[in-house]
């Protein structure tokens, strides 16, 4: 049997004094994972049963997926 796995995608406005500091995020499910839109790396973060903090990755500009916004992909089990 196969696992139904739901994802939500979310922008975020990039900031050049935020650019690496942490987004947390309530959520009312169980995140399996984060990725990046455009970018390859692993991207940390941490979960509970309410929120999910993301730990944006440190980027050169030729490695930054786009100059404007980030778009997360949470993965939901």
């Amino acid at each position: 049997s196969t696992t139904d796995k739901y994802i939500l995608k979310f922008k975020v406005r990039i900031e050049k004094q935020n650019t690496n500091k942490p987004l947390t995020l309530k959520v009312d499910k169980h995140i399996s994972g984060v990725q990046m839109l455009g970018y390859s790396g692993k991207i940390k973060y941490s979960a509970s049963n309410k929120s999910v903090t993301i730990v944006p990755p440190i980027l050169t500009p030729d490695k930054n997926p786009c100059q404007a916004a980030w778009v997360y992909k949470l993965i939901l089990n």
